[in-house]
């Protein structure tokens, strides 16, 4: 019984710790082929998190996290923060885009 235990919590504790890495490490640059394409997934993810800000009325900034998400696009990593200039959220929509 007390072996079963043990190996249990030893799980317990592996699967734990591989969260916790692949947490910090498991989510890298993405890579496209394309400007456009980069410019397409930093619009999409900025519009998502609009929706998530459903009940806000007034124009709000964009959260940090999709300003600074980074893309590869070839040998150049890009941040949104440079195809999101001016955008806002308004009413769960993205605008001014």
């Amino acid at each position: 019984m007390r072996i079963t235990i043990e190996l249990l919590v030893a799980a317990i504790v592996i699967l734990i710790v591989a969260l916790v890495v692949l947490t910090m490490f498991g989510f890298g640059v993405r890579t496209v082929s394309s400007i456009t394409e980069a410019e397409n997934i930093c619009k999409q993810n900025a519009a998502a998190a609009c929706a998530t800000m459903i009940g806000v009325e007034e124009e709000q900034d964009l959260p940090s996290n999709v300003l600074t998400y980074k893309i590869r696009v070839g040998n150049k990593v890009v941040e949104c923060g440079e195809f999101l200039n001016g955008c806002k959220c308004e009413g769960g929509r993205l605008i001014n885009c």
